[in-house]
């Protein structure tokens, strides 16, 4: 059976589906084989049972750990198995950079439809038909513009949804109910409940969430300034403009 890797993600299951060897950082590759069906794997098992090992794929886990830097993991989208160099993706001098912003946009797209679409304002219907289209057909250049458009107006105008603070919101999310469904804590709950009103964190928040975190078992740490903004700065700038 053929097998396309799509993105890297977080799981907190840590067999892959390919070998006996256990997966303990709880990132993973995800595959999705002829019948649509997503299975995950560490680095090498994906590479070797994928047929496009080197391709990019967008990375929802990239920039919000302590000890990770933002990545574009070898693999690739949309049961794409094709050359970078066809269907636009590599122009010239430009090619790489172009690459880089189309898988960006792609991990954008996922982040605000699929995986943050129950956070107040992610989930548009203009970007729930671009979602459509990625598990389709793919995108066009018209759509990877209109997405880099948005990426670039958002990151100034309304950071709360910008690219980095996806990702955090993503991370911060993704172990607060990892944590929740073993432990029962009022405090962890406190701060889900905060991340889903202000869309952040504020950098205290964060150091008490990962002091929480520090003594228990697979849990991981959450840049300080993983966020886009400080909601308390921004509360406390709108109280003095009335």
């Amino acid at each position: 059976m053929a097998y396309i890797m799509l993105r890297v993600d977080f799981s907190t299951n840590d067999e892959c589906h390919f070998c006996d060897n256990r997966l303990r950082s709880g990132k993973v590759r995800i595959l999705v084989d002829d019948e649509g069906c997503e299975v995950q794997a560490g680095p090498i098992c994906a590479k070797n049972n994928s047929i496009n090992p080197k391709e990019k794929i967008p990375d929802l886990t990239a920039a919000a750990f302590e000890g990770d830097e933002p990545e574009l993991t070898p693999g690739g989208p949309n049961g794409q198995a094709t050359p970078a160099s066809e269907n636009g993706r590599a122009r010239g001098g430009d090619s790489n950079n172009e690459e880089v912003q189309r898988r960006l946009a792609e991990c954008y797209l996922l982040l605000r439809v699929e995986k943050l679409d129950g956070f107040h304002g992610m989930k548009l219907e203009s970007l729930a038909k671009l979602a459509e289209k990625l598990r389709g057909t793919g995108l066009a250049d018209d759509d990877y513009r209109y997405l880099n458009n948005l990426m670039a107006k958002v990151q100034t105008v309304r950071p709360e949804f910008s690219i980095k603070n996806l990702q955090a919101i993503y991370a911060c999310n993704y172990w607060i109910n990892y944590f929740l469904a073993k432990e029962s804590s009022d405090f962890i709950s406190d701060l889900k409940r905060s991340l889903h009103r202000d869309l952040a964190l504020t950098p205290g928040q964060v150091e008490a969430l990962n002091k929480w975190f520090k003594n228990r078992p697979g849990m991981l740490s959450i840049k300080p300034g993983a966020f886009a903004f400080d909601p308390a700065e921004r509360r406390r700038k709108t109280k003095q403009s009335e």
